[in-house]
Order: C-alpha cells, then structure tokens, then sequence
C-alpha cells in the first residue's frame, strides 16, 4: 500500500463544482433538490383554511313512524356521468321508536329494489295501498309515463305536465305516509369491505285522506276523465 503524501504548498485550491450525480454501487443517485422557502403567511393562521362541512341528514331510523315528505331530488354521481340517486327526505311526524320532528334522508338507486320502493313510497303518497293488486293496476294507469316520479323529484323535462298543472310546485311535497323501516343487507364500501351500516328495507302504507295536511295533486289536463 503507497504512502500517502503531504499536501503540496501554494495557493489555496478553488471549490469544485459538485456534480448533478453521484454513482454509488454502480447506480446513480439523484442529487437532492434544494428545499424552497415557505410562503410566509400574511392574514389568519394555519387553521384559518378548515371550514366545517354543512351537516347531513342521517339515514332513516329503524321503527315504525309518520313522516312528511319535505324535498326531493335527484342526485348526480361527481364520478359517473350515468349513475344518479334519488334523495328523499323525510321528517318525523310521531313514532313510538323515534323521536319526532327527526329528519332523515331516504336514498333510492336505480336498482329493482330502489325502484320497487320509489313505487311503493309513491303510491303510499297517494292514498294507494302497494300490497292491493286492485291499487296498483290504477296506479299503473294514474303514472303510465312516470310523470308522477319525476314531478316530485323536480324533473322539469320529464314530469313538466304535472308541475305545471299544480302551479310550478313540485308534486307530494308536504304529503304522509306510514312506514316501517327495518335492517337490511351491509353496505359495502369501495374497498368491497362492510362498512359497519347497512341498506333499509322499508314497508310504506297509505294514510286516510281527512288526515293529510296536503291534497292530492291535480292531474294533467291528459288525464282528465270527463
């Protein structure tokens, strides 16, 4: 093994410029990129960006109860321009299970069973009773465009006929019905893991006419019967 040597005198040698890389076992390393200054912060303080999302409505409660229809809408996937939800809530008007005034939110897909309930909640609204073969042949004939579904969810361009006919307002809002809501199959988040809640199954029953607090909706001049 040589020697090592002493440093030679004179002048005193410039730094040399460090390389982009360096190879370490034959791979090379990335020099490490020079930390930027923070941006100093000139009104609030680091928490002055948390803002509290708006609160929302639970699910329905298990139990028997009243309830008064109070919106409608239909919602829009942020991610599937095809996939929509229906949004129904609803408040408490007396339960024995639930305390009243309680507001809940139904949601329908468009599967069979969000359909079958989007049916039966809407003949219920109504006065029809879903489990009367008698009730559901007239309901058949009473929405045999759908128009009824739409105008209480505010679809303009497929339930316009029934808007119009009841001044602009969407149609059933303010309505009751009866309803026992029950557990049934987990939800399964994205992850296809449960996610500790699970989907309703919801038996809806009409209730006397004399004891709603808002008519029935007046009918397109199309299905007028003279």
């Amino acid at each position: 093994m040589p020697a090592l040597s002493a440093k030679k005198s004179g002048p005193p040698a410039k730094a040399a410029t460090p390389a982009p890389a360096a190879k370490v076992g034959g791979f090379k390393r990335p020099v490490a990129p020079v930390a930027k200054p923070k941006p100093k912060r000139v009104n609030g303080s680091k928490y002055g960006s948390i803002v509290s999302a708006p609160p929302r409505d639970p699910l329905a409660p298990y139990g028997a109860m009243r309830i008064r229809l109070e919106s409608a809408n239909v919602h829009q996937s942020p991610v599937y321009e095809d996939r929509e939800t229906q949004h129904y809530v609803f408040s408490v008007v007396s339960s024995n299970d639930v305390p009243e005034g309680m507001v809940f939110k139904v949601i329908l897909f468009k599967t069979n069973p969000g359909k079958r309930d989007t049916r039966y909640m809407t003949m219920a609204l109504v006065g029809l009773d879903p489990a009367s073969p008698e009730d559901n042949d007239a309901f058949n004939e009473f929405n045999k465009d759908g128009g009824l579904y739409a105008s209480t969810l505010g679809d303009i361009e497929a339930g316009g006929n029934w808007i119009e006919a009841n001044g602009g307002n969407q149609t059933l809002i303010g309505r009751m019905v009866d309803v026992i809501a029950t557990q049934g199959n987990p939800c399964v988040g994205k992850d296809g893991q449960p996610t500790g809640d699970h989907y309703r199954n919801f038996a809806w029953s009409p209730i006397p006419e004399e004891e709603q607090e808002v008519p029935l909706p007046e009918a397109p001049e199309e299905y007028w019967v003279d």
